[in-house]
């Protein structure tokens, strides 16, 4: 059987949003750098005789090796927002649970 996330189900479309987002900000964060190693090695010029190349390389470095740091907070995001209303239900289960239990023991008594 297993699972199918073809199905119109919020947590599939959360997933899907999920997924979609940590890949977007991926690319965003590692295509500079890989836009400069590319261009460095295919560019017959030698650009690292360029002023601020090293900034620029620095900078690119940097925003590829964010993108671990962006992940807990895409999750948290996403996430957070639906453990609010999953904790909303427990407690609303756990006070009809205890209405439950004293319906039964004052009917009992």
């Amino acid at each position: 059987m297993g699972f199918s996330c073809f199905n119109k189900s919020s947590v599939c479309k959360q997933i899907v949003k999920v997924l979609s987002t940590v890949m977007i900000v991926f690319v965003l964060c590692w295509l500079p750098l890989r836009a400069y190693q590319i261009t460095k090695s295919l560019i017959f010029v030698d650009i690292t005789q360029w002023s601020h190349i090293s900034y620029v390389h620095l900078s690119a470095y940097a925003l590829g090796m964010s993108n671990s740091c962006c992940n807990p907070f895409i999750y948290s995001y996403f996430f957070v927002k639906s453990g609010k209303r999953r904790s909303k239900t427990k407690y609303n289960r756990e006070a009809v649970s205890v209405q439950m239990q004293t319906r039964v023991t004052c009917n009992h008594a």
